[in-house]
């Protein structure tokens, strides 16, 4: 089969190009609230601060670095997603460097297996084991519900539940930080040494 193509030339074609398209992508969220939650200042303001996820983790920092002496935390392992994370641990570190004096005490339920991997509570113990100690509650008392986050005689970071990812934060709160502080040393006084962390710190 042949071909025959005329020499005439063809007329134009009409072509209305529809331009650029817009493409609508999700806006990066707002950091407002990251900004206002510096604002809070350890042993001033008595509010309750209501936290999702997001919060928690902000304040679990916060607060954290503004520790002068003492943070005691009740039941890491159960909230795993706050406190066995870089942001918090690095935290951590920021306070014993800024006050050589400072204490951290972790209190388990229990000692999971990967408790010892990647970014660590357990590898900060054992950067700065007179600075940080981990110790399991004793197994033969109830489980408590609660998780939570004390600093020096102030603050408390506090979930009620710990299936949940909710729960508040206060900045000065002496009779609430005095009430569960109690209840953290007689947890710790009958507390453990687990066998399988302390052959990682040693």
């Amino acid at each position: 089969m042949v071909w025959e193509v005329d020499d005439a030339t063809l007329p134009p074609i009409d072509f209305a190009s529809p331009g650029r398209f817009a493409i609508h992508n999700p806006e990066e969220p707002p950091r407002q609230r990251f900004v206002a939650d510096l604002s809070h200042r350890l042993g001033e303001g008595r509010s309750i601060i209501e936290c999702d996820e997001y919060d928690l983790r902000v304040h679990a920092c916060h607060m954290t670095q503004q520790t002068r002496r003492n943070l005691a935390v009740h039941a890491a392992d159960q909230a795993g997603w706050l406190f066995s994370q870089r942001y918090f641990i690095d935290s951590c570190e920021q306070m014993v460097l800024a006050q050589p004096k400072s204490r951290i005490r972790v209190l388990l339920q229990d000692v999971p297996k990967d408790f010892a991997l990647g970014h660590s509570l357990a590898k900060f113990a054992q950067r700065f084991p007179s600075m940080c100690e981990i110790r399991r509650i004793h197994p033969h008392l109830p489980r408590e519900p609660q998780v939570y986050l004390l600093a020096d005689n102030q603050g408390i970071l506090m979930l009620p539940q710990r299936q949940t990812r909710k729960g508040f934060v206060r900045y000065q709160s002496p009779d609430q930080v005095r009430r569960w502080k109690g209840s953290f040393e007689e947890l710790w006084a009958s507390s453990q040494s687990d066998p399988a962390l302390r052959r990682f710190l040693l």
